[in-house]
């Protein structure tokens, strides 16, 4: 993925692997959303590492479809889905020249690892605040 995104100058490749993904994301099956979050994690992650703002352009989508998926039975897909809209909204705040508080997020991460049910919904809860619009974007 990094050398295809290295050689794309235009964010076309970007929109293609995430409409592929799309309907994998928001599948019944647990295995499938989880496969798909690694994919887009390490697409998200490339793409920051790369400094590629393409992944802005459809920023509120994917945030609107991410953040649903931190509330995914498996816990391992609502990891990835943190570190997925973690990279997203660093990438975000690269192109938008701002710093984005991404410490609260990460840490969160564990709290995901909870045995209880009420504990992982107050951490997805406290997520989606932290991950929600902030002012004057």
């Amino acid at each position: 993925m990094a050398v295809l995104l290295e050689t794309e100058p235009t964010g076309s490749f970007f929109q293609n692997i995430v409409h592929v993904l799309w309907r994998s994301l928001i599948s019944e099956n647990m295995w499938e959303r989880k496969r798909a979050l690694q994919t887009c994690s390490q697409l998200l992650s490339v793409c920051e590492e790369l400094q590629r703002g393409d992944a802005c352009e459809h920023f509120g989508s994917l945030v609107g479809l991410l953040a649903p998926l931190t509330c995914d039975p498996m816990p391992a897909s609502r990891q990835l889905a943190v570190t997925c809209l973690n990279s997203l909204l660093r990438i975000q705040g690269k192109a938008a020249n701002r710093v984005i508080e991404t410490r609260d997020l990460g840490s969160l991460c564990e709290g995901l690892h909870a045995c209880s049910v009420v504990s992982q919904l107050q951490t997805t809860s406290k997520m989606a605040r932290v991950s929600g619009p902030k002012k004057g974007w």
